[in-house]
């Protein structure tokens, strides 16, 4: 995307962006069917056969924050076991994380880095996985 670039969408309708590498050429997000006769390239639609982003089943408290904060990782409004919980800088760099993580619950400390918009991901036992934005003032 191009520096001024805007998506917009109705109620209901949704974005993917995806970043990825340009050493190859084609979209990365097709795949050779071998299958399908005329062994033409298909479509994936938003990773196909992978668990949906979701933003609903991550609490963050207090959001905004300052830096310390608690992140909650559920499934239906139900406690979840959780496999990693990752914090992201705007470039995608980890800046906190809990890869062998006990129960749903996680205390955060990222005060040291500086205000802006951070990323919280989660993947529960199940595979999920569940992104939120997060706010550090």
């Amino acid at each position: 995307m191009l520096p001024g670039f805007i998506a917009t969408a109705t109620t209901g309708s949704n974005f993917d962006a995806y970043i990825h590498g340009c050493d190859a050429p084609g979209n990365s997000f097709r795949k050779l069917d071998v299958n399908n006769n005329d062994n033409h390239p298909q479509e994936y639609t938003s990773f196909e056969k992978a668990k949906q982003l979701t933003n609903n089943n991550i609490g963050i408290i207090p959001n905004p924050n300052n830096g310390t904060f608690q992140i909650s990782v559920t499934k239906n409004n139900q406690a979840i076991g959780v496999k990693d919980v990752k914090v992201y800088d705007m470039i995608g760099k980890v800046i906190w994380e809990n890869n062998t993580p006990l129960g749903n619950l996680f205390n955060v400390d990222i005060s040291g880095y500086v205000p802006g918009i951070y990323y919280v991901r989660a993947i529960n036992e199940v595979g999920d996985i569940n992104l939120k934005k997060l706010i550090k003032q």
